[in-house]
């Protein structure tokens, strides 16, 4: 499967099973795009939530915002970014 990715035979030493698996995941993703279904762009999501990251600090310490909520928002970022 890794093959219909674009990865060639020495690429299958060099990467790890995460970055198999994201390979795996843009291919499906991209192949539900292409054929019209609507797919959302980890890349893209992962931008908003960085870009939103100030207003909900602000929004935090004026008590808008839950500990929990922030603390649940600031562990998803701290995760895509440790993926990266």
């Amino acid at each position: 499967m890794l093959l219909s990715t674009g990865a060639t035979i020495r690429d299958l030493h060099d990467i790890t099973y995460g970055m198999a698996i994201n390979m795996l995941m843009e291919k499906s993703r991209l192949t539900a795009a292409a054929g019209g279904k609507e797919t959302a762009d980890p890349e893209k999501q992962y931008n908003i939530m960085k870009a939103n990251l100030p207003a909900l600090e602000r929004m935090h310490k004026e008590g808008k915002v839950s500990d929990e909520r922030y603390n649940a928002y600031i562990r998803s970022l701290e995760e895509w970014e440790s993926d990266g």
